[in-house]
């Protein structure tokens, strides 16, 4: 990764184009689609979350993979849940359990990481949460699975944004969850967890004062020290600077300013 420079809170990129603006409102419309209906209940005493697919979700699913090609694609119901349920007792040892067309999973302790930064009032707190995140996300990366297609491989996430990662501050412990979304498999192992690196990044740069992104990044290369694929991140950031994408940017929820000083950190 090339050497960090530091933005300023003044520093005005320019106003962004007609086709980043059409996108960015494409992308909140996306995000506001919400594939599942999830309700919290609670059994002798311990949270769970009934998870179930809305009706339009399947068509969502099909549309967005063939418009918009985002180098990854949400599972049909069934081997989501099958999926889901498969990495839930892999990475953390918990059942569970399917019924009546419904995945019941065990609550996980601690705030999704995207609502502790909102509520963090102290930045070095949000950067520690951050830097949770990012080390949870490499020892993910480095775990061995059995893909829904059968084959195998290094894990990676494909929808790795601050909303689908919980910190628990009691701990520092920070917990992936959320496994219904897959890289394409032909995808290069690099591009896969870059893209992963991609949706943290950029989803907490939407959140912090961009004079912490400089931070930040030594927090990225500090707490995941492989070049090659934090090399594959600055390439995946200046594509998404020359055209801008729809999905990315609902997924992250960053505007523009935030976008280009972000990018410009990782220069």
């Amino acid at each position: 990764m090339k050497r960090f420079s530091r933005p300023s809170d003044s520093l005005k990129p320019d106003e962004p184009g007609q086709v980043w603006v059409l996108n960015q409102w494409l992308g909140k419309l996306l995000a506001a689609m919400s594939l599942n209906d999830v309700a919290c209940a609670a059994e002798s005493s311990a949270a769970f979350y009934h998870k179930r697919r809305r009706w339009y979700a399947e068509i969502l699913i099909r549309a967005t993979r063939i418009f918009l090609r985002p180098g990854s694609y949400v599972l049909p119901r069934k081997s989501w849940m099958k999926w889901e349920a498969t990495l839930y007792h892999q990475f953390y040892g918990w059942n569970v359990r399917v019924e009546a067309g419904e995945l019941i999973l065990p609550a996980i302790p601690g705030t999704v990481l995207a609502g502790y930064l909102k509520s963090a009032n102290e930045a070095n707190a949000q950067l520690a949460a951050i830097a949770a995140a990012i080390r949870a996300l490499r020892q993910l990366h480095e775990t061995r699975v059995r893909f829904p297609d059968g084959g195998e491989g290094f894990f990676s996430h494909g929808d790795a944004s601050a909303e689908n990662v919980i910190y628990e501050l009691g701990s520092g412990l920070a917990r992936w969850f959320d496994f219904e979304t897959v890289h394409e498999s032909l995808r290069p192992r690099e591009w896969r967890r870059a893209d992963d690196l991609r949706a943290l990044t950029y989803s907490v740069a939407a959140l912090l004062p961009p004079n912490k992104f400089p931070e930040l990044a030594r927090s990225l290369r500090a707490n995941y020290p492989d070049p090659p694929v934090l090399q594959e991140l600055v390439r995946h950031a200046d594509k998404l600077r020359r055209k801008s994408d729809p999905f990315h940017l609902g997924q992250t929820n960053i505007d523009y300013r935030r976008s280009e000083l972000w990018v410009s950190v990782l220069h």
